[in-house]
């Protein structure tokens, strides 16, 4: 439980206030196996919250970059697709074209072969 108290101070001790108080300093050789590795995981305990951190950090990015590298491909993909749909309009309009051209070409065989008549008045 914590207790509050109203204090009036200057504004320069204000901030040595503000700080947690740390807990005293017990030295090594009063201290039991327990507190030495109690201690020793308090220190390494941001050590491996920075480390898992940097890990979810890791895979968040992977993943995102996987996400980048898909909608990529899609996009490719839909590009290709729609070249390929290109080249096959053009594709049928040549050919098309193409057979216009013979049946024009066989309509112009076709009328030099019959006479033409000419009527004046």
């Amino acid at each position: 439980a914590r207790a509050c108290l109203l204090v009036y101070m200057k504004e320069s001790a204000l901030e040595t206030l503000l700080h947690e108080p740390r807990l005293p300093k017990i030295p090594r050789e009063f201290q039991s196996p327990v507190q030495q590795q109690r201690d020793q995981q308090q220190r390494e305990a941001p050590t491996k919250a920075v480390e898992v951190e940097a890990e979810a950090a890791a895979a968040a990015a992977a993943s995102l970059l996987e996400e980048v590298e898909a909608q990529a491909q899609k996009e490719e993909r839909k590009r290709k697709q729609k070249q390929k749909k290109k080249q096959k309009e053009k594709e049928k309009k040549s050919q098309a074209k193409t057979e216009a051209e013979a049946e024009e070409e066989e309509v112009a065989e076709a009328s030099e072969d019959e006479p033409v008549s000419v009527t004046r008045p």
